[in-house]
């Protein structure tokens, strides 16, 4: 603001700012850069790095992409976004912390107790890299007009393979073939079914689209084929 009137400052780099004279009163106002960088890979038409609007959405990132391919598995797509990143690290810190605490409140009460497989765990845990990765249902239209694009996020939508993964303590971990209406019981007999300490209170299903979920029940949660299904131990009996 000079004498009463708003200028308009071009300001190509740093350097430049060097050059402006500031007085006293003066108001400056940096406004949003307008457009930003998202990029969408996998079982679309036209993979890509897109330049996006503000405002515009995950639904006109896979507009500009040219829509999907016949194989796609809009379920599975995975969202990758800087803001979560960093929400991801924070919680992961949390988790690791929680970890450590519980490890040595089960030593002290424990005299003995092997937790070798805990602490393994919790190592491995430690090591995971955060990917910021945001749980999206592409198949609600309403939902997927909510999510705006931000600068360097990334969308992936996997082509269907029809597998379920079973991890954990079974006597074999891999992917099964994926079969309409079966439970969890169905998956791990076809991955030989429990280990001797398998706890099977604690299963979790961890479904393509990043939502997991404790299962508890006989009902079939199978709903869609890529899931992943972890089996835990139950460290109280070893």
């Amino acid at each position: 603001m000079v004498d009463g009137l708003l200028q308009t400052i071009p300001v190509p780099n740093d350097s430049y700012f060097e050059a402006i004279n500031v007085q006293d009163g003066d108001s400056i106002y940096i406004r949003e850069y307008p457009y930003r960088q998202a990029k969408i890979s996998g079982a679309v038409l036209k993979p890509g790095s897109y330049t996006m609007a503000a405002g515009e959405t995950i639904n006109n990132l896979i507009e500009k992409a040219g829509g999907y391919t016949e194989n796609a598995y809009q379920f599975g797509a995975i969202y990758l976004n800087e803001d979560a990143k960093k929400v991801n690290e924070l919680s992961k810190e949390i988790l690791y912390q929680d970890f450590l605490d519980n490890i040595i409140a089960a030593s002290q009460q424990n005299i003995g107790a092997d937790l070798t497989p805990v602490v393994r765990l919790t190592d491995e845990l430690n090591k995971v890299e955060p990917n910021g990765r945001v749980v999206i249902d592409l198949l609600n239209n309403l939902n997927i007009d909510l999510y705006n694009i931000k600068e360097g996020d990334e969308l992936i939508i996997p082509e269907r393979s029809n597998v379920v993964y079973v991890y954990g303590e079974t006597s074999t971990e891999g992917a099964v073939m994926y079969v309409d209406n079966q439970d969890v019981e169905y998956f791990v007999e076809k991955s030989g079914g429990y280990k001797k300490f398998a706890d099977n209170e604690s299963i979790y299903i961890l479904h393509p689209n990043g939502e997991s979920q404790l299962y508890r029940s006989k009902r079939n949660i199978f709903e869609r084929s890529n899931s992943f299904n972890f089996i835990f131990s139950n460290f109280k009996e070893i």
